[in-house]
């Protein structure tokens, strides 16, 4: 199932990717390194990224193993982030 964007999931989406960059900040890593650990071309992270994309359960569980950390922090942060 498709579902449409709007407020929420858009709130959803720039929360995921802006707690990527705070876990990424926190692990002095950059996103060229994490694309790498994900074994994606830079670009195409970044064009997800750019274009505020939502991403799938399953790719969200990758971002999370390759980082160290949670889905549930990338999508709802923590304390010190939120």
């Amino acid at each position: 199932m498709n579902t449409p964007k709007n407020g929420k999931y858009d709130r959803l989406a720039t929360n995921f990717w802006n707690n990527i960059d705070f876990v990424l900040k926190e692990r002095g890593m950059t996103w060229r390194e994490l694309a790498g650990k994900l074994d994606i071309d830079p670009r195409t992270l970044s064009s997800k990224k750019s274009s505020n994309s939502n991403v799938s359960i399953g790719s969200a569980k990758e971002m999370a193993e390759a980082l160290g950390t949670s889905v549930d922090r990338l999508i709802y942060g923590t304390p010190e982030n939120i």
